[in-house]
């Protein structure tokens, strides 16, 4: 990306992180470590409730033990 491109990123994400031979989830914390570089403009997440059942919310008050991490960012340099 150029200077001041934007970056949408949508990444599994959980209270505590983990990583199988399918995936790997992010906590939050580990998301805005790898981000430190970038100028965040957004960070929400969509926690699942249940299998049917998706609420969106801040990263800091979770609404389920796992989600999926949406954040927009701009490259700074």
């Amino acid at each position: 990306l150029i200077t001041g491109g934007l970056l949408v990123l949508t990444v599994p994400c959980a209270r505590t992180p983990s990583q199988d031979s399918f995936q790997r989830v992010y906590s939050v914390d580990q998301l805005r470590q790898m981000l430190g570089a970038w100028d965040v403009v957004d960070v929400s997440v969509a926690w699942q409730r249940d299998q049917v059942t998706w609420i969106r919310g801040e990263p800091e008050d979770p609404q389920g033990e796992a989600g999926v991490a949406l954040i927009t960012a701009r490259k700074l340099s």
